[in-house]
C-alpha cells in the first residue's frame, strides 16, 4: 500500500530532554492538524504492516530493501516526521515511499524521521536508522535512461545534475515549512495561475528531496509556462527555458513506468523546443510518441517537424560565375562521403545538368544566365543525421545575368618604358569604364609602402589620398571595353601610352568602374598597379652583404653606372653603390641588419637617363623550398661534403664513410683531422674515431656495426673542433630485412678461354612462372614446363687492355 503523498512533515529543531536527544516540532498552529494526519497515517501503516505480514506485497519488498543501522544516526536530508509509531512501522513507511532513501526512529521519543539521502553515519544511542537499497539503484537506472535518450546528451545531464545539486543554495526552503507544504504550496499557485509563486515553492521543495519525478515535471511546466511568458514580452527566456529541459532530464532519469517515461519525454521535447534546439527536439518527440501513442504530442510533432525539421531552407543562385551554379541549401547537414544524391534531383528542359553536394546544400550546375529552372527534390531524400525529406519539393529558380563589372588579372605588373603596349582589363556586360591614372612621386614612395599604401586596392577616399599625399592625378577618361557574347568576360589593353604620352618612369595606379556603376564612395574599385621602367632588379642576401642585380627589361643585358641606393623605414638612406659591368653592386652586410626605422624597406635603382625602379625589400623572397631546390645553408669558413655508400645496413654489416672537405672558396682543404662519432638511435655515442687527410681534403672510414646493433635511424657527425659544432652529418637506417636475391648458374666448357675469340657461356636463372594446374611442383620451386630452369645464351670475349692507360702502373 502507498502511503499518502500529502503527510505532513514540519520544520524541527532538535533539543535534549532528560538525557534523551528528541526532535519537537515548533509550529503550535498546525498541531491540530498533524493530530489527524497522524491517526489517518497510523491507520494506513496498519493495513500497510498487515499486507506485508500476509506477503500480499512481494515485489515492493524485493526492490526495496532496508538496512538497519543499531545506535546510528544519519544527520539531515529529513523531508517528513512521523510521531508515535514503531520502529517496524517507521521501516515499513520508507519502503512504502518511493522518494525515501534512508530513515532514522527515535525509540524514546518513538518518531520516525524519513530522508531522501543519507550522508555519513554519526554514533547514538537509542537511535536506529535505516538506509534503503533499491534494485535498480538510483545510478543503474539514470544510466539506463541516459541510453535511451535519442541524442547526444552528456552535457544535457551534466547541466541538470549541476542544477538539482545546487538547489539547496540556490533555493533554501524557509524555516518550519515542510516537503509536503511546499508541494501543497506550488499546486495550489498552479490552479491559481500563479506561475511565479509555483515556481519558487517547487524548487524549495526540489531543494529538500529531489527524488520525485513527477515534482521535477510540475517544475518544467511552470519554467515552460514562464519561459512562454517572458518571450512573449520581449524578454529573454533563457534562464526558464534551460530550467525546464533540465527539470524534464532529472524526471526522465528516475522514471521507471513507461507512462512516467513518455510523459518526461514529452516535456524534454518542449523544452528543447523552447531553446530552439530542433533536432534533438523533434527526435525527443518521436522516442515519447514511440512509448506511450498520443494524439495530442503527435500533432506537436507533425508541427514541429513540417516548420524545423529536415527541409530545404533556402536557395541561392551564383549568377556571377562564369558558369553558374543554383545552390540550394537545407536545415540539416547531408550525408559525406560517397553518397549520390543526384537521384532525388530533376531539373526540367536540362537533363545536361550535374548535381554536386557540399555540406548542408546541393548545387546543380550547367545552367545558363538569363533562363528560368524548374527544380524537384523528391521525398525521402536523406539528411547526415537519418532524417529525410517528407515531401517532393518543387522551386522555380530563375538565374539572372551578371552584374556589370571591370577588373584587372593582378595587383602588380610592369610595363617595360619605351614599348608602349597597354594594361589588360577584364569586363562583363559593360560597354564604357571610367578610368583615372594616379602617378607616384619617386620621393613618396618610400611612404607609400611603409604606410600600406602600395599594392592596395582602392577606394573612393584612398584614391584621393593618393592624388594629395603621395602623388598627383595623371588621367582621368572614359574607356571604350571590347564586347563579347552577353555574361562572357572580355578583356580590353588600356593604351597607357596613348593616354600618357610621354610616360616618365616611376610608380603608377589605375583605378576603374562601369560607367553608372552606384557603388558608394568608401566601397573598393578595381585597382592596378603598375611600374613604368626599362630597369629590372633582383636582390640576393647572404653573409657578404646584400646584391643587387640591374638589367634592361628590353634587352635583358647588364646596365653598368647605374645608382642604386638602400632606403631605410624612416625613409633615410643606408647606403649607395653603382652597378658595375655585370649590373651589380653591393652593399656591407651590416647595413641589411637594422632594426625599427633603419630596417631596410627600398631598394632604388636610377640612371644617368632619368630611368627609376625600386623594389621592396621587405616582401617574401622568391621561394623554390616546395620545389625540392631549397638547396643547403651557406657554409661557414669549412664546407663538409659526409655521405655513406648506402642508406640502410643490418646488423654486423660495415659502414663506408666519405668525406670531402672544401673551403668557402671550394678549395680542397688538406691536412686537417676530422674526428668522427657514431651516435645511436637513442642519441648514446656507439663509437668515436678520428680520420686523416688521404689526399686533397679526402677522408674516408669504414666501421663495422655490432650484432646487436640498435634498430632505427643513426647519425654520423663530423667535427673539426670536438667541442665546437659539427661541420656535417649524415643518416642511416639499420633495420633487419633481406635483400632481394636473383639466383643464377653459370657454365660454360672446361677448355682455355682464348683471347679476340668469342666463348659461348649459358646462363641459367631462376625466374617465378605462373604453373599451369596440371605442371607438378618440385621441391618449392617453379620450374620451366622442359624440365629446367629457363636458359639464355651469352657470348663473353676477352681483349687485352693494351695501351688505354698507358702512365698507370
Amino acid at each position: 500500500m502507498k502511503r499518502q503523498a500529502g503527510v505532513a512533515a514540519l520544520r524541527l529543531q532538535r533539543f535534549t530532554v532528560s538525557g534523551g536527544n528528541y526532535r519537537i516540532a515548533r509550529d503550535q498552529v498546525l498541531a491540530r492538524v498533524e493530530k489527524m494526519q497522524r491517526l489517518v497515517r497510523t491507520a494506513v501503516w496498519l493495513c500497510a504492516a498487515l499486507m506485508m505480514a500476509l506477503g500480499s506485497n512481494p515485489a515492493s519488498a524485493a526492490d526495496r530493501t532496508a538496512t538497519r543501522l543499531t545506535d546510528t544516526d544519519l544527520p539531515g536530508f529529513d523531508y517528513s516526521v512521523e510521531k508515535g509509531v514503531s520502529l517496524d512501522q517507521c521501516e515499513a513507511a520508507c519502503l512504502d515511499d518511493r522518494i525515501c532513501r534512508a530513515f532514522t526512529y527515535n525509540a524514546k521519543a518513538r518518531w520516525c524521521f524519513l530522508k531522501g539521502g543519507s550522508a555519513e553515519q554519526a554514533a547514538f544511542k537509542g537511535a536506529t536508522s535505516g538506509t534503503i537499497a533499491i534494485s535498480p539503484s538510483d545510478e543503474e537506472l539514470a544510466k539506463a535512461r541516459a541510453g535511451e535518450l535519442p541524442f547526444p546528451a552528456d552535457d544535457l545531464i551534466g547541466s541538470a545534475r549541476y542544477f538539482a545539486l545546487g538547489l539547496p543554495q540556490s533555493d533554501p526552503p524557509p524555516p518550519e515549512v515542510a516537503y509536503a507544504d511546499l508541494v501543497a504550496s506550488g499546486d495550489t499557485a498552479m490552479t491559481q495561475s500563479n506561475p511565479a509563486a509555483a515556481w519558487v515553492s517547487y524548487r524549495q521543495a526540489l531543494a529538500v528531496n529531489r527524488n520525485d519525478p513527477a515534482l521535477w515535471l510540475r517544475l518544467a511546466e511552470v519554467a515552460r509556462t514562464r519561459a512562454i511568458a517572458e518571450r512573449a514580452a520581449g524578454n529573454s527566456s533563457y534562464e526558464f527555458a534551460s530550467t525546464a529541459t533540465y527539470a524534464s532530464i532529472s524526471a526522465f532519469l528516475i522514471s521507471e513506468a513507461t507512462a512516467d517515461r513518455a510523459a518526461a519525454l514529452a516535456a524534454l521535447a518542449r523544452g528543447l523546443a523552447l531553446r530552439e534546439m530542433w533536432r534533438e527536439s523533434i527526435a525527443t518527440y518521436r522516442a515519447s510518441v514511440g512509448l506511450v501513442d498520443d494524439p495530442t504530442l503527435q500533432a506537436e510533432l507533425d508541427r514541429a517537424v513540417a516548420e524545423h525539421g529536415f527541409r530545404i531552407a533556402s536557395n541561392q543562385v551564383d549568377s556571377e560565375l562564369a558558369t553558374p551554379r543554383i545552390c540550394v541549401v537545407f536545415s540539416e547537414p547531408l550525408p559525406a562521403g560517397s553518397t549520390d544524391l543526384a537521384s532525388y534531383v530533376a531539373v526540367e528542359g536540362a537533363p545536361q545538368v550535374a548535381v554536386e553536394t557540399e555540406q548542408s546544400q546541393i548545387c546543380v550546375t550547367g545552367v545558363e544566365h538569363g533562363r528560368r529552372y524548374h527544380l524537384k527534390f523528391r521525398a525521402g531524400l536523406p539528411s547526415a543525421y537519418g532524417e529525410q525529406l517528407r515531401s517532393d519539393v518543387a522551386l522555380d529558380v530563375y538565374v539572372p545575368d551578371r552584374t556589370p563589372f571591370v577588373g584587372f588579372a593582378n595587383n602588380a605588373y610592369v610595363l617595360p618604358a619605351g614599348l608602349g603596349g597597354g594594361l589588360p582589363i577584364t569586363s562583363v556586360n559593360t560597354e564604357k569604364a571610367d578610368v583615372v591614372i594616379y602617378r607616384i612621386g619617386d620621393r613618396s614612395i618610400a611612404a607609400a609602402v611603409r604606410n600600406g599604401v602600395f599594392q592596395r586596392t582602392l577606394d573612393g577616399y584612398s584614391a584621393e589620398e593618393v592624388a594629395n599625399s603621395y602623388g598627383e592625378k595623371a588621367w582621368e577618361g572614359q574607356l571604350d571595353l571590347s564586347q563579347t557574347r552577353r555574361n562572357d568576360m572580355a578583356v580590353t589593353a588600356v593604351p597607357v601610352a596613348d593616354v600618357l604620352g610621354d610616360i616618365p618612369p616611376g610608380a603608377y595606379v589605375i583605378t576603374a568602374r562601369p560607367v553608372g556603376d552606384k557603388s558608394e564612395y568608401w566601397q573598393e574599385m578595381a585597382t592596378q598597379w603598375f611600374i613604368v621602367t626599362d630597369l629590372g632588379l633582383t636582390t640576393l642576401e647572404g653573409d657578404d652583404g646584400v646584391h643587387a642585380f640591374v638589367r634592361s627589361l628590353g634587352s635583358a643585358q647588364a646596365v653598368a653606372g647605374a645608382k642604386v641606393r638602400l632606403i631605410a623605414v624612416n625613409n633615410e638612406v643606408l647606403g649607395e653603390a653603382t652597378t658595375d659591368a655585370e649590373g651589380r653592386a653591393s652593399f656591407a652586410p651590416g647595413l641589411a641588419r637594422g632594426e625599427g626605422g633603419r630596417a631596410p624597406q627600398l631598394l632604388v635603382a636610377e640612371t644617368a637617363e632619368g630611368d627609376y625602379a625600386f623594389l621592396d625589400v621587405t616582401r617574401p623572397a622568391f621561394d623554390l623550398t616546395d620545389r625540392g631546390v631549397e638547396g643547403r645553408p651557406t657554409p661557414g669558413p669549412l664546407d663538409l661534403f659526409l655521405t655513406t655508400e648506402r642508406g640502410v645496413y643490418r646488423p654486423g654489416e660495415t659502414v663506408f664513410l666519405t668525406g670531402l672537405l672544401r673551403d668557402n672558396h671550394v678549395r680542397a682543404v688538406e691536412g686537417l683531422p676530422l674526428t668522427v662519432q657514431f651516435e645511436r638511435p637513442d642519441g648514446v655515442v656507439a663509437s668515436r674515431e678520428v680520420l686523416s687527410d688521404g689526399g686533397a681534403g679526402g677522408y674516408f672510414a669504414a666501421v663495422p656495426l655490432v650484432e646487436d646493433a640498435m634498430r632505427g635511424s643513426w647519425q654520423v657527425r663530423a667535427f673539426a673542433d670536438p667541442s665546437g659544432d659539427a661541420l656535417a652529418s649524415a643518416r642511416f637506417l639499420v633495420e633487419d630485412f633481406e635483400p632481394e636475391r636473383l639466383a643464377f648458374e653459370v657454365s660454360a666448357s672446361d677448355a682455355p678461354v682464348a683471347l679476340d675469340s668469342v666463348t659461348p657461356v649459358s646462363v641459367a636463372r631462376e625466374i617465378p612462372l605462373r604453373r599451369h594446374r596440371s605442371e607438378p611442383l618440385h621441391r618449392g620451386r617453379r620450374h620451366h614446363p622442359s624440365g629446367g630452369w629457363p636458359r639464355r645464351l651469352c657470348r663473353l670475349q676477352l681483349r687485352p687492355l693494351g695501351r688505354q692507360f698507358r702512365d698507370h702502373p
